[in-house]
């Protein structure tokens, strides 16, 4: 059998292939392949709470949304972890690309800035914005034009700062193994 790849080397093969593409030519289409690497600290939020007690409880705590929610007596005595289930559901079912909120899950649950310099944070703002007109709207932005700034060296710039966040959160969470 074949041992399962680690979502950190999922992430930099996206990355080199991204890479590799942008290399021969082919620009606008890369920014939505390269945007997924955003899943991998994504699951590994969910993983990391849903394993840790304690980085659960903060974020039932702190989050408006989960610390709100109520449970029947009986949801509880069926399914002891109802808890635990529903913050992993919870997690599971958002969407990453709002990266404020990805920002607030971290440092409430696991005690790691993802968004570090703001420099950075505003470039990766902008480059959601323009992922989901790259995506959704094929490169044209809500009035109508067509956005020009889907560049190699845009690419790449963009590739780099989101490797750069998916490497820094693993090492926050991991440290420096592979896992």
């Amino acid at each position: 059998m074949t041992p399962r790849p680690s979502r950190r080397n999922a992430a930099r093969r996206l990355f080199n292939h991204a890479l590799s593409l942008l290399n021969k030519g082919r620009v606008r289409p890369q920014l939505g392949r390269v945007a997924p690497q955003i899943s991998t600290p994504k699951s590994n939020c969910a993983k990391s709470v849903s394993n840790d007690p304690d980085a659960m409880r903060r974020l039932v705590i702190g989050d408006k949304f989960l610390n709100v929610q109520k449970f029947a007596l009986s949801d509880i005595i069926a399914s002891p972890g109802v808890v635990a289930e529903k913050v992993t559901e919870y997690l599971r079912a958002l969407v990453f690309h709002d990266l404020s909120r990805v920002d607030f899950l971290y440092r409430t649950a696991l005690g790691v800035r993802i968004l570090k310099d703001d420099v950075d944070k505003e470039k990766l703002f902008t480059a959601v914005k323009y992922r989901h007109d790259c995506v959704h709207r094929n490169g044209i932005d809500r009035n109508g034009t067509r956005l020009a700034v889907f560049t190699k060296a845009y690419v790449q710039e963009t590739a780099d700062l989101i490797r750069a966040l998916v490497d820094h959160v693993e090492r926050e969470i991991h440290g420096d193994s592979p896992f």
